[in-house]
């Protein structure tokens, strides 16, 4: 399946990796903030995980514009 995503594909990845890189960090501050045992270390590891993870999932569909 090499056939070339369509707009609103591409549209929808993008929307989706927008979502998810605003909803990740934010739960994960909010975790922190609230008294949740999350470390720093552990804050921006979860940005860099997702960040990887989605680039991942959407490059190939979006081109990894996150």
């Amino acid at each position: 399946m090499n056939a070339k995503p369509t707009l609103a594909r591409k549209l929808g990845a993008e929307a989706t990796g927008t979502f998810f890189a605003t909803l990740v960090p934010v739960a994960v501050d909010v975790l922190y903030f609230t008294g949740a045992p999350v470390d720093a270390v552990e804050r921006w590891l979860a940005r860099g995980f997702f960040t990887a993870a989605i680039i991942y999932a959407l490059a190939e569909t979006s081109g990894a514009h996150i």
